[in-house]
């Protein structure tokens, strides 16, 4: 059974220009949504199957046929040529008043419409076929009201936004995406079949929901943050409430200071049942107390049930916490603006990956992308056992789109589109011990520097050789 559309939920509309964007449909089903320059009443969209096509016909909105722009069908060759063409505005016989009158009559279609105005051109007959569909295809945007009702899906959602330049998404194509879950094994690099996944999103949502996707509702997705974040692409997707319940937060200062301690200061002070030596000085973990009767009866009842609801959230952080404390991370997944960022998550989240897990950051800045690579190279280069990171790849994608139309293949120029979005590093964990230097500080010497090099080798064994002519 096809799914449908519910009050709601969210879809992608798309006109017939191709332009397209996330909508939330109303809770009211006597609402309207504004689309575009369009404005469609919500009725239309309830309980429709996903992939329909309406149409404006006679001032009501009606389920039709989707139509194309004329210059996206195939085109046959032509002998005419537009240089005869004269350059004025006399070649429709049509005035503009005509025209709107039997747009608002409501009499005609869109499609008969433009029927109309192409018959009463002059000059029609007389344009080459190329110039044909492109007039036809300029009259079909402007007179034709259409909408495609798509499902929410993540590379559809993907696309919306990538060109959508105002929703801060870093520029994250599709492919970059797919790339960025399939070197950082999410979902898949387990060893219990229960994955542990940390991310830094900073992509409105879009890889964290991609993440929850991915994992199917499996294991435990710990998204790290600052003190706001934002997350409207995980509420486009119209999840399953499984996949959302995996998703856990943690702020990355406390991470820090997580990292910060030592292992007795994370070990319960006397019982094993009471709370670690550092969690006192963890805002995060640290009990709230109940402030002494000093107040009002009125201001003491309000202090009361502040003092229950802080308590109930910190239940359920202690408890987020001790999820996250229970093993190492098998995937390490990230999309990082800041240069401040990257540094914190070098120090708190690095250390927390398993032998054998994947990390993989997505980044627009060069700089920070290579600062990344050369961190995750830091170990012994003469050493491949003592490195604490291997396939060490950094990568850049480029994305130009074609028209594959007969006698007239050619790249889509668009001044708008991102050819070139960011950089992709990835490396996999081993079991050696990570570099304690700095990302800034300069490079170890290597264990062989005191050895002669290639070259001095190969000089010193030709002085010591003897020389055939002297033997002569």
């Amino acid at each position: 059974m096809a799914k449908t559309v519910q009050l709601g939920s969210h879809v992608i509309l798309r006109d017939i220009e191709g332009s397209q964007r996330v909508i939330q449909v109303p809770e009211e089903i006597d609402s309207k949504i504004k689309f575009m320059k369009m404005t469609i009443p919500t009725s239309v969209m309830h309980q429709v199957p996903y992939g329909s096509t309406y149409r404006l016909e006679g001032g009501r909105w009606e389920r039709r046929k989707p139509i194309t722009l004329a210059n996206e069908d195939v085109a046959g060759e032509t002998e005419n040529t537009n240089a005869d063409l004269a350059q004025n505005n006399t070649a429709q016989k049509l005035s503009t008043e005509e025209i709107i009158k039997m747009k608002a009559s409501n009499q005609l279609s869109g499609e008969e419409l433009i029927k109309t105005i192409v018959a009463n051109s002059a000059s029609f007959e007389g344009k080459t076929t190329f110039s044909q569909q492109k007039y036809i295809a300029k009259k079909q945007k402007k007179h034709i009201q259409q909408i495609t009702i798509m499902e929410p899906r993540l590379v559809d959602v993907c696309d919306t936004h990538f060109l959508d330049r105002f929703m801060p998404t870093m520029a994250l194509r599709f492919d970059y995406l797919s790339s960025l879950l399939h070197q950082s094994g999410c979902g898949i690099a387990t060893r219990t079949g229960q994955p542990r996944v940390m991310v830094w999103d900073d992509t409105c949502g879009l890889v964290t929901a991609a993440i929850l996707q991915r994992c199917g509702g499996r294991g435990y997705v710990f998204r790290t943050h600052n003190q706001s974040y934002k997350d409207k692409i995980i509420r486009e997707l119209d999840l399953p409430e499984n996949f959302v319940s995996s998703l856990h937060t943690l702020p990355i200062e406390f991470l820090l200071q997580y990292a910060r301690t030592s292992e007795v200061e994370r070990q319960p002070e006397g019982d094993e049942s009471e709370d670690p030596r550092w969690w006192k000085d963890c805002e995060y973990l640290r009990e709230p107390v109940l402030l002494p009767e000093t107040a009002t009866k009125v201001c003491r009842a309000l202090i009361e049930e502040r003092h229950a609801n802080r308590t109930i959230r910190w239940k359920a952080q202690t408890k987020k916490w001790r999820i996250f404390e229970e093993d190492l991370m098998d995937s390490l997944v990230g999309a990082i603006i800041e240069e401040s960022t990257m540094d914190q998550w070098i120090e708190g989240v690095l250390p927390l990956l398993r032998a054998g897990g994947q990390v993989c950051v997505y980044v627009q800045d060069f700089q920070l992308a290579f600062k990344f690579y050369k961190r995750l190279k830091s170990g012994d280069k003469d050493n491949c056992e003592n490195a604490a990171f291997i396939f060490v790849k950094m990568q850049e994608f480029f994305l130009r789109e074609f028209c594959t139309l007969p006698q007239r293949t050619h790249p889509l120029m668009n001044q708008t589109s991102t050819l070139f979005s960011g950089f992709l590093v990835s490396a996999t964990r081993t079991n050696a011990p990570l570099a304690t230097m700095s990302p800034d500080s300069p490079e170890r010497p290597r264990k062989r520097s005191a050895s002669p090099n290639k070259e001095d080798s190969i000089k010193r064994t030709r002085s010591s050789s003897p020389d055939p002519q002297s033997n002569q």
